[in-house]
């Protein structure tokens, strides 16, 4: 093996963990949706009440990801990620143990804000560490482990909730982000800040229609989504009176929907990338 093999080799392995570390945010953005019934049994609340952890975990991310960038924009970015997974870590311990809804609630809020700086920065940090002709390839890697959260994540994190307990679930994630954490320590080079963002560039922003029509529709989009897909759980078992098993394939079938969706979007971006959208 050539040192250029060698090297492209070592880029593709940068790239799987980064796709991973996105299977792992967002199976645990995703999974208390498979869990609610179950942390709503065991804290003696409505299953209403319990979606409250969504709305908490939403808005943290919605409020603290522009402050929380803008305060980490020169920060060292594998260091940083470090710090991250420390901070997701710690949340899912406070999760495991916690002895009332509202300690719950204050570990969704640190693994949230943990989340807010995940995602504005994984999308660069992946094209920086992918090789030069694979740069589209690893974004698409990336948006495949953050699908697979929704076929694998939330399916088997509703089935170890149904038989140990949504404590084991989110004990099981904590272990899952260490190892992540292990690899990226291992694995990922230094990795400067670069192009750091600002205060300043937020009114050139909103000069661009584009942008801004951009902005809404994804808003509209994903408010929709979760207005529904928060509540799914509790609605298949409840109203439609169906078997939890036969619940649990439901989800995994919508995660195979968001995987295809990537895949395609994946070829089409090679072959026709300016008239994609």
């Amino acid at each position: 093996m050539s040192f250029y093999q060698q090297a492209e080799k070592i880029q593709t392995w940068r790239v799987i963990i980064m796709a991973c570390t996105a299977f792992i945010f967002n199976t645990t953005e995703f999974v208390p949706v498979a869990l609610l019934t179950n942390i709503a049994q065991s804290f003696e609340m409505q299953t209403a009440e319990t979606g409250l952890m969504m709305t908490v975990y939403a808005w943290t991310v919605l409020v603290m990801s522009l402050p929380a960038m803008l305060a980490t924009r020169k920060m060292e970015r594998k260091s940083l990620l470090i710090k991250l997974f420390l901070i997701f870590i710690i949340g899912h311990i406070l999760s495991v143990i916690a002895w009332n809804f509202w300690v719950l609630l204050i570990a969704r809020m640190c693994i949230a804000l943990a989340h807010s700086i995940f995602w504005s920065i994984t999308a660069s940090l992946v094209m920086r560490i992918a090789s030069k002709n694979k740069k589209t390839q690893a974004l698409g890697m990336l948006a495949i482990g953050s699908s697979l959260a929704t076929i694998l994540g939330l399916p088997l994190g509703r089935l170890i909730g149904q038989l140990v307990g949504w404590r084991v679930t989110f004990g099981i994630i904590a272990v899952l982000a260490l190892v992540a954490m292990f690899l990226i320590i291992q694995l990922l080079p230094r990795l400067p800040s670069k192009n750091t963002g600002s205060l300043a560039s937020l009114p050139v922003l909103a000069k661009r229609p584009l942008l801004i029509g951009l902005y809404i529709t994804t808003a509209l989009i994903i408010s929709a989504h979760f207005t529904a897909y928060t509540y799914i759980e509790p609605f298949m078992i409840q109203i439609g009176h169906l078997a939890p098993n036969l619940t649990t394939m439901i989800l995994l079938v919508f995660g195979l929907s968001g995987v295809s969706a990537s895949l395609l979007f994946n070829r089409l971006y090679r072959f026709n990338p300016q008239n994609l959208f």
